[in-house]
């Protein structure tokens, strides 16, 4: 559903508000939790971006840490040593989920707050 089309934004319209008063007021509290969970969403693709990147030897530079770099490093030696494959692996994993469930569990409360 549009958010310009719902029945607050069309009550502040007869009101007589300004369309600022509409977008700030109106509009964007109540788009702010669904902007902050699709910007965390992005910033773990990005994470999985920079990560593919060094995995595939196009990200940063060898002596900058890259978690990508170092999954490439290890992987041939992965019937050694398995840990030095799985640790940054499930460290990208693990950064990319606690992004996304932070930013859920605040949503939630803005929208308890906000009621």
């Amino acid at each position: 559903m549009d958010i310009k089309t719902r029945d607050y934004i069309r009550a502040a319209e007869t009101r007589g508000e300004s369309i600022w008063f509409i977008m700030f007021r109106e509009i964007l509290p109540n788009a702010r939790g669904p902007l902050l969970v699709d910007g965390m969403l992005r910033v773990g693709y990005a994470i999985f971006a920079i990560g593919t990147l060094g995995f595939l030897g196009i990200g940063l530079p060898p002596p900058d840490p890259d978690w990508g770099n170092m999954v490439n490093d290890a992987r041939n030696n992965i019937f050694i040593n398995q840990l030095a494959v799985i640790w940054p692996s499930l460290s990208i994993a693990s950064l990319v989920i606690g992004l996304n469930l932070f930013a859920d569990g605040l949503r939630e409360e803005l929208t308890r707050y906000q009621k």
